[in-house]
């Protein structure tokens, strides 16, 4: 059996920062920054780049979700509104 290690959270009261969270936004930001690097490289309009970024950052969220519920469907069988 694998063991199971926790992921670390940060509570700062109001927020509470979840640590897969923090580098799951820390690889978002890495992307877009290589990607606009190699845009300035082609001369590539940073327009076109910044809303593909956003573009793929909504879609993959979304789609993870959409993912999550499909395998795991016995937990929105009583309530489907919790989507």
């Amino acid at each position: 059996m694998i063991p199971y290690k926790s992921f670390i959270s940060w509570d700062l009261g109001f927020l509470t920062i979840q640590s897969y969270g923090l580098m799951l936004a820390l690889a978002f930001l890495v992307g877009i920054y290589l990607l606009v690097k190699e845009a300035k490289k082609k001369e590539i309009s940073l327009k076109h780049v910044y809303n593909l970024s956003f573009y793929c950052i909504i879609s993959g969220l979304i789609g993870s979700r959409i993912a999550f519920v499909l395998a795991n469907p016995e937990l929105y069988v009583n309530n489907f509104l919790e989507v």
